[in-house]
């Protein structure tokens, strides 16, 4: 059962409107309510008494001119129809008892519908007529929400739930659980995501794998378990969520998830095979499982063995296996953690094909769940708003990007800064969240900065001291608090001098600085000069060529360089016609921006890459994204073959004692000619191999002959992150120097850079390199060197006794140089 909200435009005045109760059965319609609010309550009141008929048996179909009515609003008018009339009382029955079994859920869906008018004239909705039906009028769907009713009271909901209803007492109990996801059991109203859960929704029903991934706190986890969790089939589906615990190997997880479900006792599921268990469920209760492995990315921290991640990957792909299956698994990370996901693509070939981005919230959906939130909260006598709109307008107004998008996260913190303020000067009562409260309490940054500064703060005094064992989980708590921190708009800011700031001028004169700002001067304006007419000419004149072209190929591609914003009046024209020329183009480009997945981006790729029609834009968001390999055509046919496999030990979820060795420290050994320096769990050479610098190919069977290889880009990554705490400028430091344990000496080239192969490829093409950079000593990495140039090979080889370091597999390939064979 589910419900659908029915009320004229945000924009138009009356905010007149009722609701429809969907079910098996007929859809049910509400009486007019005044306003959205008030049509909330009358859901919550329906069900409610729904539930208490059920115990004290009310509502019986009454007999009415040889026909059965059920009056669910008493003796007022349904907005449309003219009510509940069924022929026979056995139906009339068999359906009110469908109602109220369907009552006795805990959420329901909400589905928000605007009428487009056909004539602006139109006021209410009471100026429609609605005599038998609604379906004759156009209604657009513009966001989908939640409605929570506990069976209990709501003061049992759980402390840690995303919006916490009734928890604590007096006005500054918490309503806005700041860094918290948004969960099915804990959430009353969950809003805008409402595309993205039926797209991931639709994406499973037709394959068994999906890797869903975005930034650090987009909204993932919400996603899944709110959003995903209440779309699933009622019946007919069910959702598992398996989290990575510490000191638990994740399948170890998975097996108590499904023995507590199996309401096995944990002698009889242990050390079980999970495939077995979730197939016994699975034939238990006939419906089709939705695993989640969420926040995947954990499986990746240094202190997990490498067998874990093989043996994870492993499972899925046998339990995925044939087109009948009936599971389907979603593995869900952070898109920093895609690429050691290639290094386990020869476990799952389709992993990286069935992939879907999500991407933050624009402003406008933002708005219109913040309004929903509040009128919820509103409804639970929490806060009291009387404009929720205007003040959700507001608030997010002040974390805009320039993207258009709001952060969720930095919103939460927000809004619960918001919300301990006011509910300062509040004495007893719901705390008042006014428009006016966002003016009086300041920048955003700077409450979000506050709350971050005071979670910090306790964390750090949590630090081991000298001596003391180390707290790798504490340290990457530490580390996402400053992401965050720095995502929001808050931490340290370097001043920047605008190219108009006046010079302040010391009371001595100018000093030398002073003529040299005034020497400046003429060059900063004529490069402002440039960007604000040099580059709107250069726009102008593509759209004008453009223009004079008159294809649909040539206005793809200015829309592809240019954007299509709404200010942009070349891109809406452009954007018209290829509307009303409905070319095959412009439908391929809509599903770009409508569906930004890999296969979506490949597709489009294949199809027009001859033709060179946004071939730049596709192609980063390729590499962006680390897409399978981009196919371009090359001389040379090269076949890859895996010949070398570092396995992992035999038991899994063992940890490492005490830190990495410390490559400040780390030793230098010498085997026949070559000097190898340690560093974390890889032994990389300190000098190039002779006979160098070698193309891409040539590099690969240049370290193999010696009994080396290359390293991937995936252990570059791991290396700067993990030992290096995510600083290429400490990497740098710490590796280059004049003497025998450096990699690279920064006096060979003190003002380029210094580039060496990886064995990874970005396609036939190109391949991975990186590089030490001297002017800025850092060290980056290059997705698209040309496999033609030559560069100069620092071969390694992997430490035996660090094979659980958590460093991702890196697999070794040979080059065939037969082509056509």
């Amino acid at each position: 059962m589910h419900f659908s909200l029915h009320s004229l435009a945000e924009e138009q005045p009356d905010r007149t409107c009722y609701f429809r109760m969907h079910s098996d059965h007929e859809p049910i319609y509400s009486p007019f309510y005044s306003n959205r609010k008030a049509a909330l309550e009358g859901m919550e009141k329906l069900v409610l008494s729904l539930r208490k008929a059920m115990r004290n048996s009310k509502l019986r179909p009454k007999a009415r001119g040889g026909r059965y009515t059920i009056k669910l609003f008493g003796n007022e008018s349904p907005a449309v129809g003219l009510g509940v009339n069924l022929k026979d009382i056995a139906d009339a029955e068999q359906t009110r008892e469908d109602w109220q079994a369907a009552a006795l859920a805990t959420s329901f869906r909400v589905l928000h519908y605007e009428l487009v008018p056909e004539e602006e004239s139109l006021e209410t909705l009471k100026d429609l007529d609605f005599t038998e039906t609604d379906n004759q009028y156009v209604w657009k769907e513009t966001s989908s929400s939640l409605l929570y009713l506990a069976q209990k009271e709501k003061k049992k909901l759980p402390a840690n739930a995303g919006v916490q209803l009734g928890v604590g007492s007096g006005p500054c109990a918490p309503v806005f659980s700041a860094l918290e996801p948004f969960v099915n059991t804990g959430f009353p109203l969950f809003h805008g995501r409402n595309k993205e859960t039926e797209e991931v929704h639709s994406l499973l029903k037709n394959r068994p794998l999906l890797l869903l991934y975005g930034a650090p706190r987009v909204g993932k986890t919400s996603l899944l378990q709110c959003g995903l969790a209440n779309r699933l089939e009622e019946g007919e589906e069910e959702l598992i969520v398996i989290n990575k615990q510490t000191g638990v190997d994740i399948l170890e997880a998975l097996s108590q998830a499904l023995g507590k479900k199996l309401e096995l006792a944990p002698a009889d599921y242990e050390g079980q095979d999970p495939s077995r268990l979730a197939r016994q469920l699975q034939a238990k209760n006939g419906k089709r499982l939705f695993l989640v492995f969420d926040q995947l990315e954990q499986v990746f921290n240094a202190e997990i063995y490498d067998a874990e991640r093989a043996s994870l990957f492993r499972f899925v792909r046998e339990l995925t296996a044939g087109e009948a299956t009936p599971f389907r698994v979603i593995l869900s990370m952070r898109e920093a953690f895609l690429a050691p996901m290639v290094d386990y693509e020869h476990e799952l070939p389709e992993l990286l094909d069935n992939r879907f981005r999500l991407l933050p919230l624009q402003q406008g959906s933002m708005i219109n769940a913040t309004a929903n939130l509040l009128d919820v909260l509103k409804l639970g006598n929490k806060i009291d708003t009387d404009d929720p709109r205007a003040f959700a307008q507001k608030a997010c107004q002040q974390l805009t990007n320039e993207r258009g998008e709001v952060p969720a996260d930095c919103l939460q913190i927000y809004l619960h800064q918001l919300h301990q303020g006011s509910c300062q000067e509040t004495e007893s009562g719901p705390v008042s969240m006014t428009p006016e409260l966002v003016d009086r309490m300041g920048p955003a940054p700077e409450l979000i900065d506050n709350f971050y500064l005071d979670k910090l703060a306790m964390l750090r005094s949590q630090l081991p001291g000298k001596g003391d064992p180390p707290n790798p989980a504490l340290d990457r708590q530490i580390e996402e608090l400053e992401a965050g921190r720095q995502k929001c708009g808050c931490g340290d800011k370097k001043a920047v001098a605008a190219g108009a700031a006046v010079v302040p001028v010391a009371a001595g004169g100018f000093g030398w600085w002073g003529w040299l700002a005034l020497a400046a001067l003429p060059f900063l304006l004529f490069f402002l000069w440039w960007l604000f007419f040099g580059a709107g000419e250069q726009q102008r004149s593509a759209c004008s060529l453009a223009a004079e072209e008159d294809t649909c190929a040539a206005y793809v591609n200015y829309l592809c360089a240019y954007g299509d914003e709404d200010e942009d009046a070349c891109a809406l024209d452009f954007a018209r016609i290829l509307e009303e020329r409905n070319c095959d183009l412009w439908r391929d480009y809509q599903s770009l921006r409508q569906l930004p997945t890999c296969g979506t981006y490949e597709k489009f790729f294949n199809k027009y890459r001859d033709e060179g029609i946004c071939m730049q834009l596709v192609q980063e968001k390729l590499l962006d994204w680390s897409c399978p390999l981009v196919r371009d055509t090359v001389q040379l046919t090269v076949r890859d073959t895996v010949v070398r496999e570092v396995p992992g030990p035999g038991t899994y979820g063992n940890r490492l004692n005490g830190r990495p060795a410390n490559p400040a420290n780390a030793p230098c050994k010498q085997i026949g000619p070559n000097t190898l320096k340690k560093v974390g769990p890889l032994w990389i050479m300190t000098e190039t191999i002779s006979g160098g610098p070698y193309g891409w190919e040539d590099a690969l069977d240049a370290c193999a002959m010696r009994g080396y290889r290359l390293p991937c880009i995936g252990e570059i990554d791991f290396l700067i992150e993990k030992i290096y705490r995510d600083d290429p400028g400490r990497a740098f430091d710490m590796l280059s120097g004049n003497g025998e344990c450096f990699l690279v000496n920064p006096g060979e080239n003190p003002g380029g850079r210094i580039e060496f192969w990886t064995a990874t490829e970005a396609n036939d093409a190109a391949a991975w390199s990186y590089y030490f950079d001297m002017p800025s000593r850092t060290i980056g990495r290059q997705s698209a060197t040309p496999k033609s140039a030559r560069l100069p090979c620092l071969c390694v080889e992997k430490d035996t006794d660090r094979s659980g370091s958590g460093i991702p597999p890196c697999y070794q390939k040979q080059v065939d140089r037969v082509p056509g064979k």
